[in-house]
């Protein structure tokens, strides 16, 4: 509802303006000199801050777009055999379920290619 949005907006704006406050007290007490007034917040400091801000802001908005490139890079990462075709330049071989026992524990059992990129025969 409307009325929640405009607490949520009150709450991360009182939030922001108390962190400003602790950490503008912090700079004075720790690094500046008791005769000197405290620093000016520059203009670059400001937009550098609020563009920060923005984009944390559209990321929760628009949060759709960004979840659909995630879910698609992580089952790219789940599927290994496009990756391997194209480092290989021929297409991948899935990989045995069996685990090799302990009189022919090699490498080869497991993995359909060796070190080289050669495809192993069993």
């Amino acid at each position: 509802s409307r009325t929640a949005w405009v607490f949520v907006g009150c709450l991360a704006f009182s939030s922001l303006a108390t962190m400003v406050a602790i950490v503008r007290i912090g700079v004075e007490v720790l690094w500046v000199p008791k005769d000197e007034p405290p620093p000016r917040v520059a203009r670059v400091e400001f937009l550098s801050i609020a563009g920060l801000l923005s984009a944390c802001i559209a990321l929760t908005v628009m949060s759709g777009p960004v979840m659909v490139r995630m879910d698609a890079t992580a089952a790219s990462l789940q599927n290994v055999s496009g990756y391997v075709a194209a480092v290989l330049d021929k297409p991948a071989k899935p990989r045995r379920a069996a685990v090799p026992s302990a009189d022919s524990a090699a490498v080869s059992d497991v993995l359909p290619y060796d070190v080289s990129g050669t495809e192993v025969t069993p």
